[in-house]
């Protein structure tokens, strides 16, 4: 296990402390791909749920705040990453502070070395052989940085995934932070209209300093629009367009 610590001067970074790969069996001695997940917060949480690892030949992270969530990452395949950010006793901030692992792996050195990276909610199942065929089709000898599945059923239009997501509290409760946000973004000149909506669940990345400069510009986007990060996410394509694939949600 290795333990992240916050640095105390600059927090927006994270740094190893003691970090030691000699730790882990690292798989993947070419570092073509890693997955990663995440999650923060407390026991009772139901995202805080352990899915079988992604892949037997790939190296699979979960980062946590959580030491019981280590303790029984411990007993699995996956490779456990305690971060030392404090339990809030609020969904909100604990969920605000998942973001920045979800949207800049480049902040965290143990992911940097990887070609790809695949990021999965912590509740989602994969197929390993869709996720490489993913790769081959859509990433390697494109021009594409990032790949995401095409949401099945909000469509179209930014206002679809604001009401939709009020359906869910902790949403509700930023609200009126989302509504200015958008009416932000459309006043600066983008579109609350467009031909692909994303779910961001999956992201599978190229590691490239363009895609870094994405990563860091939709951080920027969420710490002014809040947590619901595919609301700020539909903004982020409109200005990384040509860089981003959608593909069919499997």
């Amino acid at each position: 296990m290795i333990r992240l610590l916050l640095n105390k001067n600059n927090e927006k970074n994270f740094n190893i402390k003691n970090e030691n790969e000699n730790n882990f069996n690292i798989k993947n001695e070419n570092n073509y791909l890693a997955y990663y997940t995440c999650f923060f917060g407390n026991d009772n949480n139901n995202s805080n749920v352990i899915k079988k690892i992604p892949s037997n030949s790939d190296d699979c992270y979960y980062f946590t705040n959580n030491e019981n969530t280590i303790k029984k990452l411990q007993a699995t395949k996956w490779k456990p990453i305690f971060v030392n950010i404090p339990i809030k006793n609020n969904l909100l901030e604990n969920t605000r502070d998942s973001k920045e692992i979800k949207v800049c792996p480049n902040r965290f050195n143990i992911l940097k070395k990887y070609k790809y990276l695949c990021y999965i909610d912590s509740k989602l199942i994969i197929n390993e052989s869709q996720i490489n065929n993913i790769i081959r089709n859509n990433l390697e000898e494109t021009d594409y940085l990032m790949v995401l599945g095409k949401h099945p059923f909000i469509k179209e239009n930014i206002w679809n995934e604001y009401n939709e997501c009020l359906l869910q509290e902790r949403y509700f409760k930023e609200k009126d932070r989302y509504f200015k946000y958008i009416n932000n973004q459309i006043k600066s000149g983008l579109s609350e209209k467009s031909e692909i909506h994303f779910q961001t669940g999956l992201i599978i990345r190229k590691n490239t300093t363009e895609t870094n400069l994405i990563n860091e510009t939709w951080f920027e986007h969420i710490k002014e629009c809040g947590i619901e990060c595919q609301i700020s996410f539909f903004f982020i394509n409109q200005l990384f367009n040509k860089y981003i694939c959608g593909i069919d949600y499997f």
